[in-house]
Formats: C-alpha cells, structure tokens, sequence
C-alpha cells in the first residue's frame, strides 16, 4: 500500500546513466541519451540526419531492406561478428528470421537440420545457426539474451557453443 518506491526514491535516491561507451560517435551518446530519458522523437531525428533511418512504403520491403542490411553487416564483420535482428510482431521477427536463414544457408551451403518444438511451434535448426536465449536455465547455464552458434544437431539434441566463453550447452 501507498507508494513504496517513491518513498525509497525521495530517501536514498536512484541510479542514473552518465557515461555511454558503446557508442563511439557523440551523436550516438547523445541520441542514447535522448532514448533513456524518453526523448523518442529527438532520438529517432538524430539517427535520421545520419542516414540511419530507412522509411518503407510496406512490410515486406522494410523486411527486404533489413535482410540487405543485415547480410551486408555480416559479410563486412565476418560470420564471428554479431549482427541482431529485432522486429516488433512474432511473425514479423519469424519472416525475418526465415529469410537470414535460407540466405546464409543457401550463400554457405544446406547442412543436417532437423525440427524441434519450440515455444513458438516448430522451428529447424542447424549447423552455423545463430541463436539467442529468452529465458535463463541453469541446468543448461544458460541467461536470457546470451547468444551462441548451433555447432551440431541430431535428433534429440543441439549442441551450442555460447559467445564469450565458448563452452558448449546441449538441449535434449
């Protein structure tokens, strides 16, 4: 009851982002800024006086532009670089997904795959896969939003080596 969190706030105060790191143009920092402290509108017009805005006359042509850029990213960082992917709706991020797919596998050739039963239905994976985690799972040591490469599958298994550490998890 009452307003516990503003109490705690009034009396011990709170953590704020003062230095930005990952962003190495001041333009960047400062629309970062503008994003934490929901200045949305100033952020999104610093990113488009720069160019990093692309407007699309439809879904599937603002789905095609992100695939370019993506593989783009991908081909000029190399396939140990790490590109991400967002969109806002499942099926969108599906689609998407669908499609960096069959260009990397077709680009690198079909390897083994096989299907599995995913939160979100059946899904097939395969060698060279990139994969991110939703959720944290300790029996795998695994966190929500660690990313790894599929490295094998059968069909009970994938085996996952995770970024940064390189260890491998199995999922059975």
């Amino acid at each position: 009851a009452g307003t516990p969190f503003r109490d705690l706030i009034d009396c011990q105060g709170t953590a704020r982002l003062n230095e930005i790191h990952r962003q190495k143009d001041a333009w960047q920092r400062h629309a970062s800024r503008d994003l934490a402290e929901g200045r949305i509108e100033d952020a999104v017009k610093a990113y488009d006086a720069e160019g990093a805005v692309r407007r699309n006359a439809n879904r599937d042509k603002a789905l095609a532009n992100l695939l370019e850029d993506y593989l783009k990213d991908r081909e000029a960082g190399g396939p140990s670089s790490t590109q991400l992917a967002f969109a806002h709706r499942r099926k969108d991020v599906f689609a998407l997904n669908q499609a960096i797919r069959q260009a990397l596998r077709s680009s690198a050739g079909a390897e083994n795959e096989e299907i599995f039963t995913t939160e979100t239905g059946p899904r097939a994976f395969g060698a060279g896969d990139r994969i991110v985690f939703n959720r944290n799972d300790k029996e795998l040591g695994v966190k929500n939003g660690m990313l790894g490469t599929v490295e094998t599958v059968d069909a009970d298994q994938i085996a996952v080596r995770l970024d940064g550490d390189g260890s491998t998890s199995r999922r059975v």
